[in-house]
């Protein structure tokens, strides 16, 4: 019995998670590229805002090169072209201004359709993997992570950067992008009790002196999304029970949604950052297959 132990070949549950970073994340395309060349499975994908997207992409089974071209053609719509100028009224207080939570300074309608055009007719839970989306209550504030919806309105939700786009409601609840509560849901791939987490980062600079209110914006979203991101990942590192590996993506200039000329050099900054951790991976997954069979062993 102990021989039959030893020599059975464990496979850990492997989840990636992939943070908030608006077009940022494709550049985890990178690792998705590795993983298929060492023939790992994944078990399960957990994203938030264009992390998500990224992850429902992979989990509908689009390829790489065909995630670059839809990617490329989803930010090509100028989904922020349609101002809802009853909110914009009732900011200047002005005549015929009107907001309510369902409100915000874009009309969802044409984001909401390109998403539909992408992923129409998917569910999120019948995705080729185990797929979940974080999200945010705008009610009260709390996390939410999407396990079962219509896969374009997970998205959206996922994605949905108020003030600039407003909310959408999915079962009950008004739900605006993942990023105010959880950019980094790796505490959901905890929950899930996945045995190698790969985590992939998207670190973008504050703007030191900005002299846009976007920059000024951005920096306030960006600072308060590392802070959670210490602290949850921290978190998770002391809950969890094996290996969770850290790839870090910096970016040094500001890269935004509409930017999909630089999505080239994206890619190949992922491909460097997944490069370095390599060896990481692998090293996590054959140690888990040692100590799984050492302990089946000592069990026997």
């Amino acid at each position: 019995m102990e021989t039959i132990n030893q020599n059975k070949k464990k496979t850990p549950k492997v989840g990636v998670v992939l943070s908030s970073g608006g077009l940022k994340p494709i550049s985890s395309l990178a690792l998705f590229e590795f993983l298929d060349e060492e023939k790992i499975n994944i078990d399960l994908m957990v994203g938030c805002s264009g992390g998500g997207v990224l992850a429902a992409f992979r989990g509908t089974g689009y390829d790489n090169q065909q995630i670059i071209a839809l990617a490329t053609e989803f930010l090509s719509q100028k989904v922020f072209s349609k101002v809802d100028y009853q909110t914009v009224l009732n900011i200047g207080r002005l005549p015929y201004g009107k907001f309510d939570v369902s409100k915000g300074l874009f009309k969802k309608g044409l984001f909401l359709q390109t998403a539909e055009k992408l992923f129409g007719g998917h569910q999120l839970e019948a995705l080729q993997t185990k797929t979940l989306l974080q999200a945010t209550d705008i009610q009260n504030g709390e996390g939410v992570i999407l396990e079962r919806s219509s896969l374009a309105e997970a998205v959206y939700a996922s994605l949905a950067m108020y003030p600039l786009l407003p909310p959408i409601c999915i079962d009950g609840r008004w739900l605006i992008d993942g990023a105010f509560s959880s950019p980094l849901p790796v505490l959901e791939a905890v929950k899930r009790n996945m045995d190698v987490i790969i985590v992939m980062l998207f670190h973008e600079e504050l703007v030191r002196e900005p002299k846009k209110f976007v920059d000024g914006f951005s920096n306030i979203t960006r600072a308060v999304s590392l802070s959670l991101i210490k602290s949850q990942l921290a978190l998770a590192i002391d809950l969890h029970h094996h290996e969770i590996i850290v790839i870090n993506v910096p970016f040094v200039n500001p890269v935004s949604l509409s930017d999909v000329n630089l999505i080239p050099g994206l890619l190949e900054l992922g491909r460097r950052a997944v490069d370095e951790k390599k060896e990481e991976i692998l090293h996590a997954i054959k140690r888990y297959g040692h100590v799984e069979s050492v302990q089946s062993s000592q069990g026997g």
